[in-house]
């Protein structure tokens, strides 16, 4: 991956669906140029996909994290199972983990009864195999963002979500199945977009408008996939002494100032903050991790940190709720 392959990256993190006409302003690169290395990117597999910032709260109550410790190991049946897990309903993302874990996936709920049975369909699925389970549910998400890992300087993430802020909208028929192709491709061209919805062009883009304006769709983004560039990937829980505004607000600057820290989640369950750390080695993670304590030393009672092996799943917002 050279210069040119890390502006496109960051363009596309920061707008996935804009025109190559508008991606080709950028200094260094023309419409040839970017006409043929998406297309690498895409095989070398650093992008995975392209996808909409779908707000999930106006799809739920909530959104939970499951970490999932299993008692056997067999890679032949735990592929299975993780296949049933990755296609189970509400399911938003999955990956499996190296460490006191050997899954997480995180799930939307539409109240404590619907919460209360995706658990126990998720668990359902390893059966007697499954050891222990931790659930977290998500309060606020102050960070989303990769950019940090093209561009190794700080990004400042304007969308952050509180989970507890869904809001009745009108979504037609027509608004839904956009929705849903945008989640899986949002690249997808309008005029496709216009013979699945059964709607014309101009009626597409006035849609896409609307949702954009009522925040439905706050974006358009990639997967990127950070282990194809070199990166590892570790979990990280946090168990605070205090979540009071001090503590937060010094949340807020420290994730945003560090290009590679990716997500940061406040829960409630066992650990306060949740965050995903992207680091090139274990000596870069080490010093990552001092760093973190050393800020928060006065903050932080306990940790803990697991590496995270392989996503097979990402989404905003699972099919089934739209």
């Amino acid at each position: 991956m050279d210069a040119i392959d890390r502006k496109i990256l960051v363009e596309l993190i920061k707008n996935a669906r804009a025109p190559i006409s508008k991606i080709a302003k950028v200094p260094r690169l023309t419409r040839e140029i970017i006409r043929n290395r998406i297309p690498r990117l895409i095989e070398s597999g650093i992008i995975k996909s392209f996808i909409a910032r779908i707000h999930q709260p106006y799809f739920c109550t909530g959104v939970a994290n499951l970490t999932l410790k299993l008692l056997k190991f067999d890679s032949g049946k735990n592929n299975e199972l993780i296949e049933q897990l990755v296609n189970y309903r509400n399911i938003n993302w999955v990956t499996e983990l190296c460490g006191t874990s050997d899954l997480m996936c995180t799930f939307l709920y539409k109240d404590l009864e619907d919460l209360s049975d995706i658990v126990s369909g998720i668990t359902n699925i390893f059966g007697t195999n499954l050891q222990d389970h931790q659930l977290s549910m998500y309060i606020g998400e102050f960070k989303f963002d990769r950019t940090g890992l093209i561009t190794q300087s700080p990004t400042t993430f304007p969308t952050e979500t509180k989970f507890s802020e869904s809001r009745n909208i009108s979504l037609s028929k027509e608004d839904l199945i956009i929705l849903r192709e945008l989640s899986k491709d949002c690249r997808i061209k309008n005029n496709a977009l216009s013979k699945l919805a059964r709607i014309s062009e101009d009626a597409v883009r006035i849609k896409i408008r609307r949702m954009e304006k009522l925040g439905v769709i706050r974006g358009y983004t990639i997967v990127l996939n950070s282990s194809a560039i070199g990166y590892e990937s570790y979990q990280v829980g946090l168990q605070m002494e205090q979540m009071n505004k001090n503590t937060i607000a010094k949340i807020r600057h420290y994730v945003n100032e560090n290009p590679y820290i990716t997500f940061c989640v406040r829960t409630s369950g066992k650990y306060n903050i949740m965050l995903a750390i992207e680091v090139k080695n274990r000596t870069q993670f080490k010093d990552e991790l001092q760093s973190l304590r050393t800020f928060f030393s006065d903050e932080i009672r306990n940790y803990e940190f697991q590496m995270s092996l392989t996503d097979h799943k990402e989404v905003f917002i699972p099919q089934n709720l739209m």
